[in-house]
């Protein structure tokens, strides 16, 4: 989950998907020794998600809409009580998740030139005095070499 390509959405999935309710209120050392890993694995996604390292895919719809919702609820009521679970998430962090007007995908993502640059011009006779790559592809179908 340390990856720079997980989007926050994904991230949020991932999370819900290790059933985190089952040790929210549960100390450290209470958890059983065959669920330390995954509680370990919570404890960073969370740590991730609330220091901003999963940015939010524009235009993207988050599954588990529900149970963050629920979650935000139930973490909003703890709040009231003076209590606090282990995985807490930042809302501010989430906004792009909740308020889908926030970031809406862009038009175009990247615009093609219609005419070609002056580097591309400057350097087209150059590029044409080495062999072409078309060529280069059937240099080893008549013979018998590898």
């Amino acid at each position: 989950m340390a990856r720079r390509d997980i989007d926050l959405g994904t991230a949020i999935r991932v999370f819900f998907e290790g059933e985190p309710e089952r040790f929210n209120y549960m100390p450290k050392r209470d958890v059983p020794v065959e669920f330390r890993a995954t509680v370990r694995l919570l404890d960073n996604i969370c740590q991730r998600i609330n220091s901003g390292f999963y940015l939010p895919h524009p235009g993207q719809c988050l599954p588990c809409r529900a149970a963050l919702e629920t979650w935000l609820s139930y973490q909003r009521s703890d709040a009231s009580e003076k209590r606090k679970g282990r995985w807490t998430f930042d809302e501010r962090v989430l906004v792009p998740l909740l308020d889908p007007s926030w970031c809406s995908a862009p038009e175009n993502l990247r615009r093609r030139a219609t005419t070609a640059s002056f580097w591309h011009a400057v350097l087209a006779p150059i590029r044409g005095l080495g062999i072409d790559r078309d060529i280069l592809k059937y240099k080893n179908q008549g013979s018998d070499k590898p």
